[in-house]
């Protein structure tokens, strides 16, 4: 033993005992750490011995050494010290050093090391987010009358704002500050937070936080917020941030002259760079049709006109329902002056295909509207333009039914999906399995219309007597219903369409007994209505002799 003092704790001594060989930081730390004693403490305890005449390498003790693994051809070595600086600011500053502190190393190394030398009254830890800058703030003759320390993840205007507000600072001197810190660390805005509020849902679980930035529109910081929270947005939730901060963020150095959002706000420049103008998009307009009014008015070609909507489209906050413009907006009524919808007729898109599409989506195919006669209606509008009045349904230039390509497929508004990708199975020798996915694949798309969901295979028109002797025949195990059709009724002709056989290949067919019962009702029916004709004229003549 080479040196020892005594050190009195809550009215009792504790010894520290020195040995040969031992660093005395480090005695002193390890004997006084289970005692909570303060930095300070310890330090005064050091001061006795360096007093006292002990030999000594380093005044501060040696908590933690820890080796990282930099790269496979690179290993360093961690160390902290009981010197009084934040163990998080230590392992900062040793990461920056080696070029890890924006990697997922960083936070690994302080999930390894905080808990370590923050707990068991090693050392004291005020926080666990790093000072990544400091500024010395002077006053004009250049006394210092603080630091602005920036923290990891935090925007350095709003840590200057802070400090500016705290030390009754002007706004003209603090956006000097800002600009100047700027030039120093990354900074994403100039202007910093002057509003904030967090919002929970039902359960009490914190949704997120609104920010409204100084001089910003509130309308515009709350949509912001309702956009950006990564959960499905609700009427009630949005009118509730809306009307909050409307009421109560209005005097907090903000703007509150409009209650529509802008969630796009950007000079538009050319493909030179010229300038073109100023495109705002408002949260109640659809983007595309905003940037195609904006481009017809400033004079876009087609080419530029796609590649502001895909800027736009691209950006935070719009929501891009389509990306292809629509040039004609109509409202529709049903017959009793009920709005349905609007007709809305996109950019080189015929309007027939417009029209079905509008039948589709509000289903009118379902209440028998009669989709010819609005495509004319339609059609008839001054300045716009049909080059056919038929619409298509679908159209792909390639194909694929299952992994086969199939080709180009178009299929019109009075062809089945269902009968086209029949049609293509037997083409390209395809599966049943093949065929439904594709159906599904297209019948699911919005705007698409789809009322059977098996194949016609065959139809006969025309049906008469003869065919129904020859089908009869062939297809049916008897032809007699109650009685016997008669011979006579062989020239008789029955007219229009009396039967199409739908089938599909999964489902048995129409049963046979069942489809010849039909028709010999039918044959019965004529056979009565003959009978009764006969019966008239008989009657009619037997007058006439008379």
């Amino acid at each position: 033993m080479i040196w020892t003092t005594p050190v009195t704790i809550d009215g009792k001594q504790v010894e520290i005992q020195l040995l040969e060989g031992e660093e005395v930081a480090d005695k002193i730390f390890t004997t006084l750490q289970p005692y909570n004693i303060s930095l300070s403490e310890r330090q005064k305890v050091m001061k006795v011995a360096k007093t006292d005449g002990v030999a000594y390498t380093r005044e501060h003790a040696h908590v933690v050494s820890e080796s990282v693994v930099i790269n496979s051809k690179s290993t360093k070595v961690l160390n902290i010290y009981d010197n009084g600086m934040e163990p998080v600011d230590v392992i900062y500053n040793f990461a920056e050093k080696y070029g890890i502190e924006n990697t997922g190393m960083f936070q690994q190394l302080l999930d390894a090391i905080l808990p370590k030398v923050c707990k068991k009254n090693m050392l004291v830890c005020s926080r666990f987010t790093p000072i990544i800058h400091t500024h010395v703030i002077v006053n004009g003759k250049g006394e210092p009358i603080g630091n602005i320390d920036i923290l990891k993840d935090e925007e350095p205007a709003d840590s200057i704002h802070h400090f500016a507000v705290q030390h009754a600072l002007d706004n003209s001197y603090r956006d000097v500050l800002i600009r100047d810190v700027c030039k120093k660390v990354n900074c994403k805005r100039s202007r910093p937070v002057v509003f904030q509020k967090a919002f929970t849902d039902e359960n009490g679980e914190k949704i997120g936080q609104v920010d409204v930035l100084e001089g910003e529109e509130v309308i515009d910081a709350a949509v912001r917020f309702l956009r950006k929270i990564e959960m499905p947005i609700h009427g009630d939730l949005e009118v509730t941030v809306k009307n909050y901060l409307l009421q109560n963020a209005c005097n907090h150095r903000v703007s509150c002259t409009r209650n529509v959002a802008h969630v796009f706000d950007e000079p538009i420049r050319n493909e030179t760079g010229g300038l073109l103008g100023r495109l705002i998009v408002r949260e109640d307009q659809e983007p595309s049709d905003r940037v195609y009014h904006f481009c017809k008015k400033v004079g876009c070609k087609e080419s530029l006109l796609r590649k502001i909507i895909d800027e736009v489209c691209d950006s935070d906050l719009v929501l891009c329902r389509r990306k292809n413009p629509a040039v004609l907006s109509l409202p529709l009524n049903d017959p009793d002056g009920n709005i349905i919808g609007n007709l809305e007729i996109e950019l080189n898109e015929e309007p027939a295909d417009s029209v079905y599409r509008f039948f589709a989506i509000h289903k009118l195919f379902e209440r028998d509207w009669d989709l010819t006669s609005v495509i004319n209606q339609v059609c008839d509008i001054p300045g716009v333009e049909c080059s056919r009045k038929k619409a298509v349904k679908f159209n792909q230039n390639r194909f694929f039914m299952g992994k086969v390509d199939v080709g180009s497929l178009v299929i019109w508004e009075d062809v089945e999906v269902i009968d086209a990708l029949y049609q293509k199975r037997l083409e390209y020798n395809l599966t049943i399995d093949d065929q439904l996915q594709a159906f599904s694949a297209i019948c699911k798309t919005r705007g698409m219309y789809c009322k059977r969901t098996r194949a016609m295979v065959y139809e006969l028109k025309q049906i008469t007597k003869r065919d129904f002797e020859k089908y009869g025949n062939e297809t049916c195990s008897r032809k007699y219903n109650g009685w016997q059709y008669l011979s006579s009724f062989t020239n008789s002709f029955i007219g229009a369409k009396l039967c199409s056989i739908v089938a599909q290949e999964f489902v048995e067919m129409v049963r046979k007994q069942i489809r010849c019962t039909l028709v010999s009702i039918l044959v019965t029916a004529f056979h009565s209505l003959e009978i009764f004709i006969y019966r008239l004229l008989s009657t009619a003549y037997s007058h006439c002799s008379r």
